[in-house]
Order: structure tokens, then C-alpha cells, then sequence
């Protein structure tokens, strides 16, 4: 039995000869940054039809816990997520309901709401902040125009000027002398252009309104007092186009979350069935990694704004703040755009908290606490639960909602920061593109 001989092994690569060049090796990093700047081009581009898909992929991760909860009670999947459509349906129903009605009642308040904000501006910029008359001048009304002709001129009884007296005259209109050039006879007169025979002697001037220009505190009062001047036709011409567009995406949306729910149970499966052994694992890795970050992330800022919106609206039921319902409803959905949105959900009750007091003290109190509760809920239980799993630099985020807010509006202030989170799973899930994963970290 003959030995096996081996193959020979290759001859090593010469170093190349100085003074040739070598070809340039193609740089990672390069290559990264330039994917990631076209894939966010194609993503802003796109936003009519990502922004209504993530979004029902963000809805997709919050009902999905509780039709879980549903399934491991012995309830059937299609039925477990049919109850919570359902369930959904009807408090949208129940919130259109109570903004309409507190629509109505905003339209019935708005003199009050005048009269206070007149009294509040009285007493912070001064008694004359609110101009209720029109100013009135003594004036006295210009009659037509002269006719034209030299018997206009002599008609007004005065001497005619003989050539080179010093007395400039229109060629077309005689009655019309130059304000400089006085008429020779009539020393220390200088007559202006004469519009017509004047009054009367013993005739009083008759005092009309005229238009003068207000001043700046009047500027200030009247642009405010103007937002109370408020017709039925101005608030459906107002809200008409936003409701339109938000059925449309609702619609949609509605599509795109019952297809997801259709598709989600099969994905892993048609995962393994594309891709090898190795590269599929990682894949559902990626995935079940963005899925729990995501779900984590739904489940906290869920619970934080519906406790939010419960302590917000027991303190404007307790203080007797109008539309307190509406208010506790903004504080809930408001709250899923980071940061920015609960501060903008404090501002309307606080405005009708003073605009509906006589006594602007007593909307002090309720304002303090509305902001307290604010504090507690969003910067100390919300970055308790939610920082470990996020651990996404606030500057990112910040900039992320601006970004997307910029170019998809409300939608891509919501969506920010579940695309930051699932960009910085898929960076830490590659060696070579860990560190980027790092950067965005907040620690």
C-alpha cells in the first residue's frame, strides 16, 4: 500500500516590487457610512409608505403581549386578537366622542374665555391693553376737487399773478400754487394746493373715527383676543383636512397591521428555508433581539403614559379644570413621542386652567401639579424601566425626532426612537460594526 503523497502547498506572495503600485483596499468604514446615508436617502423618501408599515409594526408589538397573555389563558390566536381590534375599535370610538363633545362645549365657552383673558391682560400689561372704542379725531372732510380753467382761480377772490411776480401755476390746473412760492400781495402766506371751497365761517369741525395706528401693547392684546373670534365654519375648515388624512392612515394602517398578523407566524420558518444553518440563526437573532427591544420599550412607555394620564386627569377632575378627559387622552398619547410630547401635553390645560379662573391664582396650583406629575413619571419611572433597555445617547434621540418629525410629521416623532433602537441592534450584531453600536449607547 503506497503512501499518500500531500499536495504541495502554494508558494507565498512576493511583497510587491518598490515602486509599483498596489491596488487600494476598499475600507469598511467607508462602505458603512455610505449604505447607511442611502438607506436613510431611500427610507426619508419613502415616508408615505414606511411611516403607515412601522407604524403598524409598532401597534404589531403592543397588542402583541397582551393577545400572548390571551393565548396562554387557552384562547385561540384569531380569536385572542379579534377581541382586542375590537377592544381598540371601540375606545377610538369613545374618544371621538368625548372630543366632540368637548368640541361643542369649547365653541359655548369661548366668552368666558374672552372676558378672562381681557381681565388677564388688564392686569398684566395695564388698563389700556384692551382698546373697546375707536379713537376719534376732529377733522374736517375735503370737498371735491376745484375745477380746472382760470375762472377756478378767480373764483377764490384771489389776485392773479402777472408774469414774473414770483407766483408758480399749473399750466393744467391754475388752482394748484407751489407751497414755496408765496402770491405777491399776500405777504407771509404760503398757499398749498387747494382742494375746494372751505367751510363756512363759525362752522365746526364734525369729529369722525379714523384709523390711527395702536400701539404696542394694543398690538399685543388685540393679536391675542383675535384667536377667541372663532366661528363653527373656521373650527370644521380647520379640523376637516387632519381628519381626512388621519382615516386615510388609519385605514392603512388597519391593513398593514392584519397582514403582519397573518405573515408573523410563518416568518421564522420561511427564514430557515432561505438562508444556511449559521446565517438564518443570526437573522432570527437580529430579529428576536429588535423584537424584545421594541416590546420592552412599548410596554414601559405604555404603563408610564397610562399612569400619567390617570394622575393628570384625577388632578384636573379635582381642581374642576374643563375638558379634563380630553387633556388626560393627550397626556397618553402624547407621551409616545419622547421627550418633547408630555411637555407639549402640559400646555393646554394649563392655558384653560388660567383662562377659565376669575382669579388667575387659582390655576397656579393645578399648573404645579400637572408639571410635578409630569417630572415624576417621565424623568424618574420612565428612564428607571425603560434606560437599561434603550441605552441610547438622549442627543440621538433627540435628533432622531426632530429628523423624522421634520419629513413624516407626527408619525416619525413616534417612530424615532424604535428605528434608532432597531438600527442599534443590527450595528451591535456585526463585529465589524460593534463600535458604531457603542457610540450610540448612552453609557
Amino acid at each position: 500500500m503506497s503512501a499518500t503523497v500531500p499536495p504541495p502547498s502554494p508558494a507565498p506572495t512576493p511583497p510587491p516590487a518598490p515602486g509599483i503600485p498596489t491596488a487600494p483596499q476598499r475600507p469598511f468604514t467607508s462602505v458603512a457610512i455610505l449604505t447607511t446615508v442611502a438607506i436613510g436617502a431611500v427610507v426619508t423618501y419613502l415616508g408615505p409608505v414606511l411611516a403607515p408599515f412601522l407604524l403598524a409594526l409598532l401597534l404589531y408589538f403592543m397588542i402583541r403581549p397582551a393577545a400572548e397573555a390571551l393565548i396562554l389563558r387557552g384562547i385561540r390566536p384569531w380569536l385572542a386578537y379579534l377581541a382586542l381590534f375590537l377592544i381598540s375599535t371601540i375606545a377610538l370610538l369613545a374618544i371621538g366622542r368625548v372630543v366632540q363633545q368637548n368640541a361643542v362645549a369649547f365653541r359655548d365657552r369661548i366668552p368666558l374665555y374672552r372676558a378672562n383673558l381681557e381681565r388677564l391682560l388688564v392686569q398684566v400689561i395695564g388698563p389700556d391693553a384692551v382698546r373697546s372704542e375707536p379713537r376719534v379725531a376732529a377733522v374736517t372732510p375735503r370737498a371735491a376737487p376745484a375745477p380746472t380753467g382760470m375762472s377756478a382761480w378767480r373764483d377764490t377772490g384771489l389776485p392773479v399773478p402777472e408774469r414774473g411776480t414770483g407766483a408758480a401755476l399749473d399750466g393744467r390746473n391754475p388752482a394748484m400754487l407751489s407751497p414755496d412760492r408765496p402770491v405777491e400781495g399776500l405777504t407771509g402766506t404760503a398757499l398749498g394746493p387747494f382742494y375746494g371751497p372751505m367751510p363756512p365761517p363759525g362752522t365746526q369741525p364734525t369729529s369722525v373715527p379714523v384709523d390711527e395706528p395702536p400701539s404696542v401693547k394694543e398690538y399685543v392684546s388685540t393679536g391675542i383676543l383675535d384667536l377667541y373670534d372663532i366661528s363653527v365654519r373656521d373650527v370644521l375648515n380647520f379640523a376637516w383636512s387632519p381628519a381626512v388624512s388621519f382615516l386615510e392612515t388609519l385605514l392603512l394602517v388597519f391593513f398593514y397591521l392584519l397582514f403582519i398578523l397573518i405573515s408573523a407566524a410563518r416568518l421564522p420558518g420561511r427564514v430557515r428555508r432561505a438562508f444556511d444553518g449559521e446565517r438564518s440563526e443570526t437573522l432570527l437573532t437580529i430579529g428576536r433581539g429588535i423584537a424584545a427591544s421594541i416590546s420592552q420599550y412599548v410596554k414601559v412607555k405604555t404603563a408610564v403614559s397610562f399612569g400619567m394620564a390617570a394622575v393628570a386627569g384625577l388632578i384636573m377632575w379635582a381642581f374642576g379644570v374643563h375638558y379634563w378627559q380630553l387633556w388626560a387622552f393627550l397626556f397618553f398619547a402624547l407621551n409616545y413621542i419622547t421627550y418633547i410630547g408630555s411637555l407639549f401635553a402640559c400646555v393646554p390645560p394649563i392655558a384653560i386652567a388660567f383662562l377659565q379662573f376669575e382669579n388667575p391664582l387659582q390655576a397656579v396650583l393645578p399648573a404645579i401639579l400637572i408639571g410635578a406629575n409630569r417630572l415624576i413619571w417621565v424623568d424618574f419611572v420612565e428612564i428607571r424601566f425603560s434606560g437599561e433597555h434603550l441605552n441610547v445617547d438622549p442627543v440621538l434621540v433627540l435628533l432622531g425626532i426632530v429628523y423624522w418629525g421634520w419629513f413624516w410629521g407626527v408619525l416619525g416623532m413616534v417612530l424615532a426612537v424604535p428605528m434608532l433602537v432597531g438600527l442599534k441592534i443590527i450595528l451591535g450584531s456585526f463585529e465589524k460594526s460593534r463600535k458604531y453600536a457603542i457610540l450610540m449607547s448612552e453609557v
